[in-house]
């Protein structure tokens, strides 16, 4: 979600106050009723892309500083699916970190 090699335009018209128009889309496409349904999602739940007051809580409490990725396969291991979204360039978390962590 974080590509290095992206400029971010934060305009509305453009790419957003958090620099991916793409989180739009998906906020979109998770709050439709029929998605919420078959996810099992309460309908009165609001999808959030990126909730700033969530993020705040976990970097206050050092979970930053956690490697949750070491989590992932104990999960998948006990039948938890999981999505996750990463690119070759994502700042953050990379593909090949991914596949190492989960493969």
């Amino acid at each position: 979600m974080y590509d290095v090699r992206k400029k971010c335009d934060k305009a509305e018209d453009k790419d957003g106050p958090l620099c991916y128009k793409e989180m739009g889309w998906m906020e979109s496409y998770m709050n439709k009723p029929e998605v919420k349904k078959q996810l099992g999602a309460p309908a009165d739940i609001t999808f959030q892309s990126c909730n700033m007051q969530i993020n705040q809580a976990f970097l206050l409490q050092g979970d930053g500083m956690h490697n949750a990725g070491a989590l992932l396969p104990e999960l998948v291991n006990n039948g938890i699916r999981l999505l996750l979204y990463a690119g070759e360039a994502d700042m953050r978390k990379s593909l090949s970190h991914l596949i190492h962590v989960c493969g």
